[in-house]
């Protein structure tokens, strides 16, 4: 059952732009290294398919909030460096590493953040809350017209979707700054 799971995982990989590994790099025992598993992948990803081979990798390496786990990745990532293969030192626990991750990957799929003025109106309370909990407002103010002007930066696709989801005009209502 496990491997008919990963042939499915890996035919799906076949229609990507890009492979991001997430390694655990405080996994023991088993002789397991970071550097092993990533070896040990790439072989399969051979044996599949050589297309899929020699797609663009980048490795997260993650759990370094585990001081052993960030030794491990320092040197994973020195080794990696060799073979041009990026790696990001990454913490899923304590979100140490995720934005530079989360840069290059919109870098990489063309959603790089912009800034942005958002006029909201009194109504547009679902795109307010929205856009706080994406985390992506710089700055508030009250406009003299009584509208909210809010600073954000994110990309413009996905500010896009956004105001279609909240119902809100994005030509009328977002401007660049």
């Amino acid at each position: 059952a496990d491997v008919a799971l990963r042939e499915r995982r890996i035919r799906r990989r076949g229609r990507c732009r890009l492979l991001v590994h997430v390694v655990d790099c405080a996994a023991e025992g088993e002789g397991r290294a970071p550097l092993q598993d990533l070896e040990t992948l790439d072989r399969e990803l051979a044996l599949y398919s050589e297309e899929l081979a020699g797609k663009p990798q980048i490795v997260a390496a993650n759990k370094v909030d585990v001081p052993e786990a960030r030794e491990r990745a320092k040197a994973l990532a020195a080794k990696l460096k060799r073979k041009k293969i990026p790696v990001y030192l990454i913490s899923s626990a304590t979100g140490e590493g995720l934005a530079l991750l989360r840069a290059c990957l919109c870098e990489v799929f063309g959603m790089r953040p912009e800034r942005f003025t958002v006029r909201l109106r009194a109504t547009d309370g679902r795109m307010r809350a929205a856009l706080y909990a994406a985390k992506v407002v710089g700055a508030e103010r009250t406009a003299d017209d009584g509208e909210l002007e809010l600073q954000v930066e994110m990309p413009r696709q996905r500010l896009r979707e956004a105001c279609d989801r909240a119902g809100v005009d994005f030509e009328r209502s977002v401007s660049p700054c």
